[in-house]
């Protein structure tokens, strides 16, 4: 999973989190944004466990154009940080 930070002009410090049909959320913490989502499927494998390389293509391809779409004030951003995890499960149960 990749998270981004963003700020925007117009601030919405009482929006509430918003998650789009195609899993991309966003939500106002303090006075920047926090989004992410999932990385579009290619294929059935799972992610390398070792690496926490952000993917900043994923942010202005898949992301950002869910973002402008939505909320227009967001049409004129950029991430100024980011970071990634991965999330362990047990698909045996």
């Amino acid at each position: 999973r990749n998270v981004f930070v963003f700020e925007a002009r117009e601030k919405y410090a009482d929006m509430p989190l918003l998650v789009d049909p195609s899993g991309i959320y966003v939500r106002p913490e303090g006075s920047v944004y926090l989004t992410g989502g999932a990385e579009p499927e290619e294929g059935d494998h799972a992610p390398d466990p070792k690496d926490f390389e952000v993917n900043w293509p994923l942010f202005e391809e898949v992301i950002w154009p869910v973002l402008a779409t939505r909320i227009p004030a967001f049409e004129a951003i950029k991430p100024t940080r980011a970071w990634v995890g991965h999330y362990d499960y047990n698909t045996l149960d």
